[in-house]
């Protein structure tokens, strides 16, 4: 553990370690370096034969349903279900069963059944084998063991583990031609095999061979090369080819030959996104074979151990350096180069290039980081190293970058600490240094009510989800000109306006439910009896006589008592739903709204007409709702519901729910408000039925059935036109 622990500080140059941070190619490729989630699962699946869904078994002995046998018995025939398919095994059956009350009758529920095959297990269509009895996990019967073959069903290799002397190699496949995924790992990490392109060992020169080919499907598309070197071919016919991973720890980006539609150009990956393309030839693609072979591997020799005083760290605690030195010579051309320098502390300075080189230097596209350590203490102790990178990404001349940017990253070691977060690509918010990359925690491709800011500040909200960073920050207030504010990663504060694309809020809201409930339930009915009562002695026997005071027995006197006894049961109607069924009840959720960022030129339009309408003397008695104040907002909604860019629905609902709040500040009452809406739509049907109807369907929840039936009573022809729509839209859909 400490090992692993050592290596975990010291540089993040193990793969294994850095996992789940953001790779160069990850958005861009599919994440070649990791082997899909979905994938794993289905394979989890398809070594363990236990769940809680009583589906997994089909049949038992060809006929009786499994919770017909005792728990524990062995049967010579059960069909089970293996990632939805059909396989067969004599087998043992463990399952728990217990039973609720409902409606005063008994319902049963199984759960965690445990299938333990006692033979080999097949597939029921063909009698094909699935995987070998010898292969069942002795210590856990229900699973296969982590090296265990599994076989498709036209007998073809599915999943196996061959042992070739310290290194394992791991193949999948959907079917006989069709690999999913195929790499040789180091035995030691056969359990980090989530990762696919693993790090270097630098004392084996031999190490890329040993690493042999990676094949590797990515919901992108498939890359197949070894750890270093390699091809992409995307969904979409376009062809990568070159070194994907540099130094898998440090590096977020590398130069690619990119060929499409029969031409070639070399692109950078930076951070998630292809950052600069330049045009190249087909013939310059380069030959994966010799990529491969051009690495020379230099182990790292120098001191292992540093010391301070009269403390000492051993930083690696192995012969397994993850330091060294790797190189293509590049001299002209495509390559790429790793170094790294020794005494007084391993790797004080590494250099990392890739890209386009001439007489030795980057000239052309090309990728480089540029770092030195620092050793970190703990209550004046040695911890580990830490590192401060420069990177400089994008177009070199004679070694010195020529266009592109150069951006510093200190004290890389808490990368590790804040995993997710790509510090490499560009910001695309000024304020904010990185881009959340792990999932987004809401779904942003479903519809929400876009609401601007100010008008549900009065929730509280203490955060803000960013789209584009991927991200929650936290909200500061609000400016001078009503825009929302938010705390930037250096603090400071940060306007984000329409450029910053989708944000989104979080709220609370109570929401009614309908709850079924029964209509009758069964109770205990009690009847009342009479009980003669007797005294008892301290023995608990019963006294008939006693004793009185001239010595003499005397019967006891027995007392009677009212007693409520059990006289069986009834059905009543039930007390909490009287009958009907269901009940109504309450449910807390949580909504997402998006925030609407746009400046708000359009509403402030109408509101300063109003206000100005209104301060004139008894404006609220006289101007609310007359001709001239309704037909002022009328030729409003029409110029909106007649210009294409603001005939949306976010505009014309947004336009209805501000008029709405304009006019609670003036209206005397909510009859005047529903009144207003009602007259309103009129005007407009009168000019444009179509625009009307929108207009309607879009007044605020809060008015709109009470503005409805104003309409139905007052302009009834209107209301048919209404309704017409209403029928040919759903009829429509």
């Amino acid at each position: 553990m400490m090992k692993a622990y050592i290596f975990l500080t010291v540089f993040l140059l193990s793969a294994s370690h850095v996992q789940a941070q953001n790779k160069a190619w990850q958005n861009v490729l599919g994440s070649v370096d990791k082997v899909s989630e979905t994938l794993l699962k289905e394979l989890k699946n398809a070594t363990i034969f236990k769940s809680d869904d009583k589906r997994i078994i089909v049949s038992v002995n060809g006929s009786k349903p499994f919770t017909s046998y005792k728990s524990g018995e062995k049967h010579d025939k059960v069909v089970f279900l293996v990632n939805g398919e059909k396989v067969y095994a004599p087998a043992k059956i463990e399952y728990n069963e217990y039973y609720n009350i409902k409606d005063g009758k008994k319902q049963y529920v199984t759960n965690k059944i445990i299938i333990y095959p006692k033979d080999d297990i097949r597939y029921l269509e063909n009698n094909q084998i699935y995987a070998l009895k010898k292969d069942i996990d002795k210590k856990e019967p229900y699973k296969l063991t982590s090296d265990a073959t599994i076989y498709n069903k036209d007998g073809s290799l599915k999943y196996g583990i061959k042992h070739q002397k310290d290194i394992w190699v791991i193949d999948l496949y959907s079917n006989k031609n069709t690999p999913i995924l195929s790499f040789s790992t180091d035995r030691h990490w056969v359990n980090e095999h989530t990762n696919v392109l693993n790090c270097w060992t630098f004392n084996k020169p031999n190490a890329i061979g040993e690493l042999g080919k990676i094949i590797n499907k990515t919901s992108k598309g498939i890359y197949t090369g070894n750890a270093h070197a390699g091809t992409f071919q995307s969904n979409t016919n376009e062809i990568y080819t070159g070194y994907f991973a540099p130094i898998s720890g440090i590096s977020q980006g590398t130069v690619l030959f990119r060929e499409r539609n029969g031409k070639g150009e070399w692109v950078l990956i930076v951070g998630d996104a292809i950052e600069e393309t330049l045009p190249a030839l087909i013939s310059q693609k380069p030959n994966v074979s010799q990529l491969q072979q051009q690495i020379q591997v230099t182990p790292y020799t120098g001191n292992k151990i540093y010391k301070s005083g009269k403390e000492t760290l051993n930083l690696f605690n192995s012969a397994n350096d993850y330091l060294g030195n790797y190189s293509s010579n590049p001299t002209d051309g495509y390559g790429v180069k790793y170094q790294t320098t020794g005494d007084p502390t391993p790797a004080k300075e590494i250099l990392m290039e890739v890209g386009i080189f001439e007489q030795g230097k980057l000239n052309g596209l090309g990728y480089r980081v540029k770092g030195d350590a620092e050793m970190r203490f703990l209550k004046d102790k040695p911890y580990g190293l830490q590192h401060k990178l420069t990177v400089e990404a994008g177009i070199f001349s004679g070694g010195v970058l020529a266009k592109g940017r150069t951006f510093i990253l200190d004290k890389v070691e808490e990368l590790n600490s804040f995993w997710h977060r790509n510090y490499w690509a560009k910001s695309p918010i000024k304020g904010f240094n990185f881009i959340q990359t792990n999932a987004i925690p809401i779904d942003t491709l479903q519809f929400y009510e876009k609401v601007r800011y100010a008008d549900v500040k009065s929730e509280g909200l203490a955060q803000v989800f960013v789209e584009k960073l991927n991200r929650w920050v936290n909200i500061i207030g609000l400016d001078n000109n009503q825009n929302l504010l938010v705390k930037g990663d250096d603090g400071s504060a940060v306007t984000l306006d329409q450029s910053a694309g989708n944000v989104y809020f979080q709220s609370t809201k109570r929401k009614p439910i309908e709850v079924r409930c029964s209509k009758t339930k069964v109770v205990k009915r009690y009847k009342a009896v009479k009980e003669d009562v007797y005294w008892k002695d301290s023995q608990g026997r019963t006294l008939i006589t006693d004793i009185d005071r001239s010595g003499y027995l005397k019967p006891i006197k027995v007392y009677t008592s009212n007693k409520q006894v059990l006289d069986g049961y009834e059905t009543v109607t039930c007390t909490i739903c009287n009958g009907a069924g269901y009940y109504q009840s309450y449910t807390t959720e949580k909504i997402m709204y998006r925030l609407d960022l746009t400046p708000n030129n359009l509403y402030s339009k109408v509101s300063d007409a109003l206000k100005k309408s209104f301060d004139t003397t008894d404006a609220e008695n006289t101007l609310f709702g007359s001709s001239d104040h309704l037909q002022f907002e009328a030729d409003s909604y029409l110029n909106l519901f007649n210009n294409d860019a603001t005939r949306t629905y976010d505009h014309l609902k947004e336009y209805n729910k501000n008029l709405q709040y304009q006019w609670i500040k003036t209206a005397k009452n909510a009859r005047e408000i529903y009144t207003a809406f009602a007259d309103l739509f009129y005007l407009i049907y009168q000019k444009n039925p179509n625009a009307s109807y929108y207009f309607l369907t879009t007044i605020h929840a809060n008015s709109y059935k009470e503005s409805l039936a104003i309409v139905t009573s007052k302009y009834p022809e209107a209301r048919a036109y209404i309704s017409k729509k209403a029928k040919e839209i759903l009829n429509k859909k």
